[in-house]
């Protein structure tokens, strides 16, 4: 009964920390609800991380997404733009109003 309590327990234990890990390596939204960008602006999360992954969305607009300095992935409306790299960079994810009207984005790393 022990030995069951204990492989229980240690079973609990490890998928939590599993969880926990995954919690940690998923995007993170750094642009969100009300940010706004005018025609041909750019956004940028104002400070340098590591990371791999910008991905960015406008409602309904064509927008850039990349990492500053480096370079981006552009699409036209209602698509999710998203510049990758294998392996991690220091840096800072930005978006870019690639359409005529201003309007509101949506931005994450990863």
């Amino acid at each position: 009964m022990r030995k069951l309590r204990m492989l229980i327990l240690v079973g609990a234990v490890v998928c939590c920390a599993v969880f926990a890990a995954l919690a940690l390596a998923s995007r993170t939204e750094w642009a969100g609800n009300g940010y706004h960008l005018e025609s041909g602006q750019n956004g940028f999360l104002n400070h340098k991380i590591n990371f791999f992954l910008s991905e960015g969305k406008g409602e309904n607009r064509a927008v850039c997404a990349g990492i500053r300095g480096v370079e981006e992935s552009c699409v036209p409306r209602g698509s999710y733009a998203v510049y990758d790299l294998p392996f991690y960079i220091e840096g800072e994810p930005y978006l870019h109003n690639h359409d005529p009207e201003g309007g509101y984005f949506h931005g994450w790393y990863e």
